[in-house]
């Protein structure tokens, strides 16, 4: 038609071949997937899209993946996580950090490369290895404990200072302790026996 301007990229929402989440296993603590790193999770979650969806891999243009402790072994975990899959090396990834709110972001950030017309076809997700996440203390603890003699029922008070309750369950399930109180913004009491990172748990 006279006039007319072609569509921008993005706008053919009819040819966008899957757009359903994709749910994946959340094993539990210490279970099948310990033995898994964040970037071995990564790599099953991408490679399994893929295989699903049936996309053509060179359709793929982004792959944008968030995870909260990254580290040198696997850094930039989307880019990682995508070559490690066998994708395209000309495929680039990315790694968003927003904490516990990291994965939703990451989808948020997929949806608005596609809807700015960015990207039609964008791999998105988030992960995380709590098994393999530092939980430090619980071994420390026992170690002391064997050294001295001591056990959780000569403590007059238990602190277990972690940023997030899913560390904070994973040290109480690990040490064997049932009561504890917590911290907020590094201020431990002089009665408290602090286990972990000065931090704020609930």
């Amino acid at each position: 038609m006279a006039g007319s301007q072609p569509p921008l990229r993005g706008q053919h929402h009819e040819t966008r071949r899957d757009r359903r989440p994709r749910p994946h296993p959340i094993g539990t603590f210490g279970g099948s997937l310990r033995p898994l790193s964040a970037a071995d999770l990564a790599t099953a979650v991408v490679r399994a899209v893929v295989q699903r969806s049936g996309v053509d891999p060179d359709q793929i243009e982004d792959v944008v993946f968030a995870q909260s402790y990254a580290n040198s072994e696997a850094p930039c975990i989307g880019r990682w996580a995508a070559l490690n899959a066998g994708l395209p090396v000309d495929v680039p990834g990315l790694q968003i950090d927003r904490r516990c709110g990291g994965g939703l972001q990451a989808v948020v950030a997929a949806a608005m490369m596609v809807q700015s017309g960015a990207a039609d076809v964008v791999i998105t997700c988030g992960v995380e290895s709590m098994s393999n996440m530092g939980l430090g203390p619980v071994p420390a603890v026992r170690k002391l404990f064997k050294r001295t003699g001591l056990t959780f029922d000569d403590m007059a008070r238990v602190e277990i200072n972690e940023a997030f309750a899913v560390q904070v369950l994973a040290a109480r399930h690990g040490t064997g302790t049932r009561t504890t109180s917590s911290t907020c913004a590094g201020r431990v009491s002089r009665w408290a026996t602090p286990s972990g990172p000065p931090a704020c748990a609930s």
